[in-house]
């Protein structure tokens, strides 16, 4: 039985996206009580918050790739171990 293992990297992909674009789409008309400047500052590190998530989630995500890989090879070596099992058996 040989199977593969794949990641959604487009799922993954979108999601950074969407946080990103959530970043950007904040008001800026609330005001910050604690420096008096506006939500800009908040804005920002909500932006800076979401650019880190989406890099971790590349990482993840090439993680996830190259752990796929390595299954799939291993489950190939697997097969053609067993097939050798079975011809040993004859």
């Amino acid at each position: 039985m040989r199977g593969r293992l794949t990641a959604d990297t487009a799922a993954m992909t979108e999601m950074g996206s969407r946080l990103v674009s959530h970043g950007y789409a904040m008001s800026t008309s609330v005001r910050d009580d604690v420096t008096g400047c506006g939500s800009q500052g908040v804005e920002r590190a909500v932006l800076e918050f979401a650019m880190s998530v989406a890099v971790e989630l590349a990482a993840v995500q090439a993680q996830v790739v190259a752990a796929g890989e390595v299954a799939n090879t291993a489950a190939a070596d697997l097969e053609a171990a067993d097939a050798a099992l079975a011809r040993a058996a004859r």
